[in-house]
This record gives C-alpha cells, sequence and structure tokens, in this order.
C-alpha cells in the first residue's frame, strides 16, 4: 500500500538540539522506519539528542562541547552544507513526497513533480508576533508553503481553524494528526532531588506561557503549607525577571528549577501532586499526554486546544484570573478523591493518541497524494 520515496530534510534538526518539533519529526520517521517503508533524512551535521541512536540518520555531531565566540555564525556554514545536500536530493527526483521539517522556504525552486506536504505545529508567531524577532519573515514563509502545500497536516483541530481562517486556505487540505507520547510512570529513582510534595510545571515559561501569573496564584498556597514546593522542569534557568519575583513572594526555597531528559521528566510526573499548564496559547500540548501517561493529575487553561486534547480528564482555570487559577490548584491538591478521578480519566485519555496511529495516518495522506 505505501509504496513511496518520501524526504525529509534537515532544517529543524540544525535548528533546535532538543525540542517538540524535532521529537514530533524523529517519532514520525521511527513509525516509518519500523515499518520499512521508504524514505531518507537529508541530515548531514545535527546535535539533535532526538536523533541519538536512530538507525535511519547518518549524521555527524558538530563540536557539541565546544563554546566559542562565533560559533553560531560557524555552525551556519554546516547548515548551508545541510541545505545544499537538501537540493541535490530533490533534483535527483526518485522522491514522490517531500516533508519539509519548518518553514524556510529554499526548496520551493526545486520541488518539481514532487508533492509537497507540510506540518503546522501552532500560529504562535501569527497569535504573538512582539515575541519573535524574525515575526515577518516566518510568517510570510509560513503562507508561501501553506498555499503551495499539496496538503497540510494540522496537530489539531484548533490549529487547523486558525491556519485556514488566517491564510485563507481550504480545510479540505488540511489533515488533523494528533501527536502520540511514550511516557510511562518510572519505577526508577534517576537519582534527582526532589521535595516530597510538589506542584510541577514543564518547560518554557515566557511570554504566553503565562508563568509569571501562575507563580503569583500559588504563592499563597506555597505560604500556606510549609511542605508544598514548586518544581520547574526544564526551560533553562530562571530569568532576571523570575527571580526578582520569587524574592518579592518570598518564595527563595519554595522554587525549584531542575533539568531534565525524558527519564528524569517522567519520574516529576510520577511524583508530583498535580501538573499546571497554564499557557495561553498552544497548537497541541505534549506535556499534557505526558503527565496523563505518567499518572499525575492535570490542571489546564480553559484555551486554545487544551479541552480539544484533554477533553474531561482536566480540571481548568481561567489563564488570566489568579483566583481561578489557585483554586483549581488547591481543589486537586487536597482532594484525593477529585485527583484519583482525574488520574484514571487521564490514562483512558491517554489511549486515543499514539505514534502508531499518528504515522498511520500521515502514510494515508502520503498515499493519497500519489494515488
Amino acid at each position: 500500500m505505501f509504496n513511496l520515496d518520501i524526504l525529509f530534510d534537515h532544517q529543524i534538526f540544525y535548528a533546535q538540539d532538543y525540542g517538540g518539533i524535532s521529537k514530533y519529526f524523529s517519532e514520525l520517521m521511527s513509525q516509518l522506519d519500523s515499518r520499512n517503508v521508504n524514505f531518507k533524512l537529508a541530515l548531514l551535521y545535527s546535535n539533535n539528542v532526538n536523533l541519538n541512536n536512530k538507525n535511519f540518520s547518518n549524521h555527524k555531531n558538530i563540536f557539541p562541547e565546544l563554546n566559542f565566540i562565533g560559533k553560531r555564525t560557524f555552525l551556519g556554514f554546516f547548515n548551508y552544507l545541510n541545505q545544499k545536500n537538501t537540493e541535490k536530493l530533490l533534483l535527483s527526483k526518485k522522491f514522490d513526497i517531500f516533508h519539509p521539517t519548518y518553514f524556510s522556504t529554499y526548496y520551493l525552486p526545486y520541488l518539481g513533480n514532487t508533492k509537497l506536504v507540510s506540518t503546522f505545529h501552532d500560529m504562535a508567531y501569527e497569535v504573538y508576533p512582539d515575541l519573535f524577532h524574525d515575526y515577518q519573515k516566518v510568517t510570510d514563509n509560513m503562507k508561501k508553503i501553506a498555499t503551495a502545500s499539496d496538503s497540510i497536516v494540522a496537530v489539531s483541530n484548533y490549529t487547523k481553524n486558525d491556519l485556514c481562517m488566517r491564510y485563507g486556505i481550504d480545510k479540505s487540505k488540511v489533515k488533523v494528526i494528533y501527536h502520540g507520547c511514550d511516557f510511562s510512570i518510572v519505577k526508577k529513582d534517576p537519582s534527582v532531588s526532589l521535595p516530597e510534595k510538589f506542584i510541577l510545571f514543564v518547560g518554557n515559561r515566557a511570554g504566553y506561557k503565562n508563568f509569571l501569573l501562575f507563580l503569583k496564584s500559588i504563592s499563597l498556597l506555597l505560604h500556606k503549607d510549609s511542605s508544598l514546593h514548586l518544581v520547574c522542569g526544564g526551560g533553562g534557568k530562571f530569568s532576571q525577571d523570575e527571580e526578582k519575583l520569587i524574592t518579592t513572594l518570598g518564595l527563595g526555597n519554595k522554587v525549584i528549577q531542575v533539568g531534565v531528559d525524558d527519564s528524569i521528566l517522567a519520574y516529576l510526573y510520577s511524583k508530583a501532586k498535580v501538573f499546571v499548564f497554564p499557557s495561553k496559547y498552544e497548537g497541541f500540548g505534549i506535556p499534557i499526554l505526558e503527565a496523563f501517561n505518567a499518572g499525575c493529575p492535570v490542571v489546564l487553561s480553559k484555551s486554545s486546544c487544551f479541552p480539544e486534547i484533554a477533553g474531561d480528564a482536566a480540571l481548568y482555570f481561567d489563564p488570566e484570573s489568579e483566583s481561578s487559577i489557585r483554586i483549581s490548584v488547591e481543589r486537586v491538591i487536597y482532594n484525593n478523591k477529585l485527583s484519583l478521578k482525574l488520574i484514571n480519566r487521564g490514562k483512558k485519555r491517554a489511549k486515543l493518541f499514539s505514534w502508531k496511529k499518528a504515522a498511520d495516518e500521515t502514510l494515508k495522506v502520503y498515499a493519497q497524494l500519489v494515488g
């Protein structure tokens, strides 16, 4: 059924050393590889950790341990080589499908009869233009790619509707394919020092992620319960603004930032009293599935795609209201019956999402294009 030749490009695997979009493409290709589908990743150089131990990639690492002035400019040369390699492969006319991994348009003149499939993860550049220095370039490229694509994958109905509304794309051209998740409860302690009782926040904290308002919202809970802490998994060290607010709120010993890999992150979910996702905007929200799979109760903003992904397996709050956030978090922490109900619903909900299912549906998109 799937006698296809598919080409993925280098873009996101050069731009990210880790991250959600490169995780998505790595998982998709892993699924294709397990089914012996003919595909190639056009990548010569990368430091992306999501490609570790992946047989389908023959890339070389680029001085990952070295830091020096001008490193980014220096590494740009390797990205140039990556791009030229992709262009060469496209010109070979050997591929039925080209699936780029991000929003550069360098390849458009080289497509020929090769069908173009693109994935849109969110429309954050359009919704929050002030947060991105390259807003205009990226949004211009996104619109060109959406228009040129023979088929588009959107990771949620929310993203699909936003994309079609903003760019005037025919909805029949866009297929919604949800992400999967491979998290499970971690039974082995990965030697991370954690408080016994904590609220969990995961990932980037800037801008629309709404971390500062969230921190203000739960500060009363942290002061009232001497055993309760906030653990932030990933997202880098606290910024000056975050440090200032932590100090102002008198929470210096109550808020902890922990570096994570997949094993540590899964362990955090399995030990947390509650996972809170206060973001005002997401295209999908993979941490929701991670928490569901790890048996952690979930409290979410009632915004963007969250109700679509989490359904009745989460408790929702108004992301603009400190009291709404605080009351919702407090309810889950101190109501064991509610917490257990959310955990059970989350485990059931998680079964609706898998990388296998995502790959099956993506293969159908490819096959329909080439008849």
